[in-house]
């Protein structure tokens, strides 16, 4: 008796620390060294590195504060509903391009090299619905080649559901 509750317990305790690694490791790295996860997302052929803000606190912070960015890198603001999401430039030390994405997955505007000077006068918005954004370096749109209407292909555990059903004909 007494070794079946030790192997309930280890397995209550194996089966905690699996859910606490799959639902929260990401808060748990970040809250205590700074890290975030990284993912692949695909313009075209081009793989780039992207961290991501899916919460309200997320994405309004960005990349403020955040030093610079290395090529091929950005943050992917993901939203809950498409919508003309707007951004600013306070607390940004560098310029970026700032791309939307609907929910086809294709960009709908592009803001290039703005500038933290802009902020608090400017609120760059989309012309049409959005539900993701991209901020990168400046110049990454015109470096790439990147126009309206490009599809952006994002790893389906960032999809949210409605999304992801949709692209799976579901």
């Amino acid at each position: 008796m007494k070794a079946l509750s030790y192997l309930l317990v280890s397995f209550i305790i194996v089966f905690s620390i699996f859910y606490v690694y799959l639902n929260h490791w990401d808060d748990i790295l970040f809250s205590l060294f700074g890290i975030e996860s990284e993912f692949t997302i695909y313009i075209g052929d081009q793989a780039m590195k992207v961290t991501v803000a899916d919460t309200l606190a997320e994405r309004k912070v960005g990349l403020s504060n955040v030093a610079g960015l290395r090529d091929l890198q950005g943050k992917l603001l993901i939203f809950d509903d498409e919508d003309y999401h707007g951004i600013w430039m306070k607390d940004m030390l560098f310029p970026i391009d700032v791309i939307w994405i609907d929910n086809d997955l294709e960009i709908v505007h592009i803001e290039s090299n703005v500038q933290p000077s802009s902020y608090p006068d400017t609120i760059y918005g989309p012309p049409k619905p959005a539900r993701y954004i991209l901020e990168t370096k400046a110049f990454f749109a015109s470096s790439y080649k990147l126009n309206v209407g490009e599809k952006i292909n994002i790893p389906s555990d960032l999809l949210t559901p409605d999304i992801s059903n949709r692209l799976l004909g579901q």
